[in-house]
């Protein structure tokens, strides 16, 4: 979605010139998002819900911004795509740490990075690059990734219980 915001935003005609200003404005509030909703999650103690209910405010954003047939809608429909998906970021980068210790927490993380960047960085752009040829427009990505984002929902709320058991057990060892 990075990659590709400013060619989305200068399809809704925005001119070049104002292109990069519109495209900051979803990352300005994603920034005060990712700040809050990281001490809310400390605060609380809780990573489950701090995970989920970002990814299912992208997934949610992603529907609308696909489906929209308004420029203003589907943008603001990335905005929640983009808040959501930069406030799971703290949250989320806790978690590991919660229930892996030493070089398993090391390797674990680096795992998930490599999958995360390396992969998911290249195979996410290409994704959208590839159906946008396909079929004119972001329609059939922004639905790909929405659905791909309930599915992170529904996968971090199978292992929650579990993660959190693991962890609780391991506060009190």
């Amino acid at each position: 979605m990075r990659l590709w915001l400013p060619q989305i935003v200068q399809g809704m005609g925005v001119p070049d010139s104002q292109n990069g200003f519109v495209v900051a404005v979803p990352y300005i509030f994603a920034m005060a998002a990712m700040i809050w909703w990281g001490h809310s999650s400390d605060r609380r103690v809780e990573r489950i819900w701090h995970i989920v209910l970002p990814t299912l405010l992208g997934s949610l954003g992603f529907f609308i911004a696909a489906f929209s047939q308004s420029d203003v809608v589907m943008f603001l429909g990335i905005l929640l795509v983009i808040i959501g998906l930069d406030a799971v970021i703290g949250p989320f980068w806790s978690l590991p740490a919660s229930f892996l210790r030493g070089g398993a927490a090391a390797s674990g993380i680096a795992l998930i990075n490599t999958f995360g960047t390396g992969a998911g960085g290249f195979a996410g752009p290409s994704l959208i690059g590839y159906l946008k040829g396909e079929t004119g427009n972001y329609t059939s990505s922004m639905a790909v990734f929405a659905v791909a984002l309930l599915g992170t929902s529904l996968i971090v709320l199978m292992f929650g219980r579990r993660i959190s058991a693991a962890a609780i057990a391991r506060a009190k060892s």
